[in-house]
């Protein structure tokens, strides 16, 4: 483990962990390095204590900043690489022309490689918070893990590592250690509320901001002749025979037994009837006051809308932004409270694309199956039409002058560069983030590279724009969670620049053909994937059953020792494999292929074998999710590759038996209840 360049404790009620550096041309009496020296023995005389301490006899002083062990080791603590500024107290003293401002106080006890270290943990900190309210309290109980520095520094000898000693604590020092605990979990929260609290206020208080605005700023509707009427005779005119009407039917109904009619009934049934006693010149008076007041009403609401603050395009780019962290949360509660699938389309100009015409899209409700997917990675195609549709929809919304006045640029800076993932990888979902309802799936997380849906996004920036959105992370995809730029965090996107590449089916192919992570794929993996290639030509279907079966073994880490596949009914082709090495360069004698109707022959068994595989019970996952490895379904794959070889050079009758076979187990995959 490399050691930070600064000084930051994480202290716990029973243990102490200290990551420390020395800054440059720093004296020895300023470091922060104090090793732990065992107390000690009992009945030690001071002198057993001294000598213990004393310098071997012939060695020479070390220079100043060098650790010297007790069998005369040294080590000189490298030099603190320069990062960030430190921070000095401010001077109160007039700025130069071009000068930065500066705050006056105190600095910051948060600076150099504390501030980077921080800094990166904002999203978590935001996340917890919002979760719990205990952000500060997560950062510092999973602080020492966390040691993701820019810059790497050399690993000390052993001897200078920090001693754990393994003894019972007092209650003076535990005491003293929670103190310390609480102390510190109180200045990192105290820090990050300094430092980000308006992001949760801002984020807490936009719902309300919106629906303030939607409840002031709905067009007034023009009232019903009627009611306008009613509005100014009732009291006069119709609330005296209404009173009348109703007394005479109460009476009546004493006698017949008839139900006394609603009130309203009555007063929309003597409001119509003055309505008509009344002169044409009367109603045609009070037809123009009608006109006359939605007028004034209606030129009220437009000057209200037009005395409001104009939005800038830093302002549509600031709320693209931090979309994620309400929109995804807004679409899962949707979908749990209504108990439907829910996704959310936007369109427009990004700001910081040179205010090109993009998608974002924010997704709840997921597949049932081995790889659970959300609507972009369950039907890429079909999305990538309705992205293509919503793009251009969007093109004939916004002018071009419009765009133009939404191009932004984005400071090159820290603080730019750290909101570009606004949220940590995992959460939208989908964005796409989405949950079960929402897009959070209790599968691992699988491989990244081609998704097995084939889509695409943006530019890959949270679900989001976002960096990683469950299967297939890396690639861009439409349901990825990436967005636009920084700009769409926790939202889908896809651009519109590359509608037409995106649209065209062998690009698509190629996408899912492609792999980031193979050198994590064992070595009976690499040599399937070869064989799979072998079917690069068969098109869109067997490269998405591919896609989903890769998928599949990404869940499981790639790990070889699965359960066994059954046996039962399998084709003799598959156990003259197996007996040979698994040797994928050989293919075996398939005999006649026939159809699912002919006995004995190679299609009919497969099928019969390809039963045997499913689930017992309807919903009984637990048997087929342990099929990985190469005892697993990769011996289904397998078969198809064989069988595909064959059936591309039949009639099309085995083609479309081959294609019913592939589309089996890619639902299987991905569809199964």
């Amino acid at each position: 483990m490399s050691v930070a360049p600064d000084t930051l404790e994480f202290t716990g009620a029973t243990t102490v962990t200290t990551v420390v550096g020395a800054p440059a041309a720093t004296p020895a009496s300023a470091l922060t390095e104090t090793p732990v020296i065992p107390a000690p023995p009992v009945g030690a005389t001071p002198t057993d204590a001294e000598s213990a301490a004393a310098p071997v006899e012939g060695l020479e002083p070390a220079p100043a900043g060098t650790l010297v062990s007790e069998f005369g080791d040294t080590y000189v603590p490298p030099t603190r690489p320069h990062i960030v500024e430190r921070a000095k107290p401010a001077k109160h003293q007039r700025r130069k022309p071009g000068d930065p401002a500066g705050k006056p106080g105190k600095a910051s006890w948060v600076w150099g490689t504390k501030s980077v270290f921080l800094a990166a943990r904002k999203d978590e900190w935001l996340i917890a918070s919002q979760n719990n309210g205990g952000g500060g309290g997560v950062l510092h109980q999973d602080g020492e893990a966390l040691h993701d520095f820019e810059v790497d520094v050399a690993d000390p000898p052993d001897w200078v590592a920090n001693k754990v000693v393994n003894e019972r604590l007092s209650a003076d020092e535990t005491n003293a250690r929670q103190q310390a605990h609480a102390k510190l979990r109180e200045r990192i929260g105290a820090w990050y509320r300094t430092q980000y609290a308006s992001l949760l206020k801002e984020d807490k208080d936009t719902f309300g901001e919106m629906f303030r605005r939607l409840a002031q700023d709905t067009k007034s509707k023009k009232l019903r002749l009627l009611h306008y009427y009613s509005n100014h005779v009732y009291d006069s005119v119709i609330a005296p025979r209404v009173e009348k009407r109703m007394e005479d039917l109460r009476k009546r109904a004493e006698y017949t037994g008839e139900e006394v009619p609603w009130p309203i009934t009555v007063q929309n049934d003597i409001t119509k009837e003055c309505w008509e006693e009344e002169p044409e010149m009367e109603q045609a008076e009070i037809q123009r006051a009608l006109e006359r007041d939605y007028a004034r009403t209606l030129k009220a609401w437009e000057d209200s809308r037009a005395d409001g603050p104009q939005r800038t395009a830093e302002d549509y780019s600031s709320s693209l932004k931090s979309a994620a962290h309400y929109l995804q949360p807004f679409m899962d509660s949707i979908a749990q409270h209504m108990g439907m699938c829910v996704s959310l389309l936007l369109a427009g100009p990004i700001g910081n694309r040179k205010g090109g015409i993009e998608m974002c899209s924010v997704h709840s409700g997921k597949t049932k199956g081995l790889v659970p997917k959300d609507w972009p990675m369950h039907n890429p195609a079909g999305f990538t039409q309705v992205e293509a549709c919503m793009v251009d929809f969007a093109r004939h919304v916004f002018t071009q002058a419009e765009c133009e006045a939404r191009v932004t640029v984005e400071q090159d800076n820290d603080d730019a560069r750290g909101r570009a993932g606004a949220l940590p990888k995992a959460a939208s979902t989908t964005t796409t983030a989405v949950a079960g309802g929402s897009g959070t799936s209790s599968q691992p997380a699988s491989r990244p590279g081609a998704e097995g849906s084939g889509a695409t996004s943006g530019n890959g920036a949270g679900g989001a724009p976002g960096e990683d959105d469950g299967p297939g992370g890396d690639e861009e995809q439409p349901g990825s969670g990436e967005g636009p730029s920084s700009e769409g965090a926790g939202a889908n996107t896809r651009g519109g620049e590359n509608e037409d590449e995106v649209a065209d089916v062998a690009a698509q192919i190629e996408r899912l053909w492609l792999c980031t992570d193979a050198a994590q794929w064992s070595d009976e993996l690499k040599r399937a994937h070869k064989g799979f290639e072998r079917g690069k030509s068969w098109g869109i279907e067997w490269a998405g059953c591919v896609s989903m079966f890769l998928d599949f073994e990404a869940a499981w880490g790639y790990k070889d020792a699965g359960a066994q596949i059954t046996t039962e009914g399998q084709p003799t082709a598959l156990h003259w494999w197996i007996g040979r090495g698994r040797n994928w360069d050989k293919t075996p004698d398939l005999g006649v292929l026939g159809n699912s109707n002919t006995p004995g022959w190679f299609v009919a068994s497969w099928w019969s074998w390809w039963l045997a595989v499913q689930p017992k019970e309807e919903g009984d996952l637990a048997p087929v999710l342990k099929l990985h490895g190469k005892n697993g379904l990769l011996q289904v794959m397998a078969s198809l590759v064989w069988w595909g070889e064959r059936a591309m050079k039949e009639s099309p009758l085995d083609k479309l038996e081959w294609s019913a076979a592939v589309d089996d187990v890619e639902r299987m995959l991905t569809e199964h209840p």
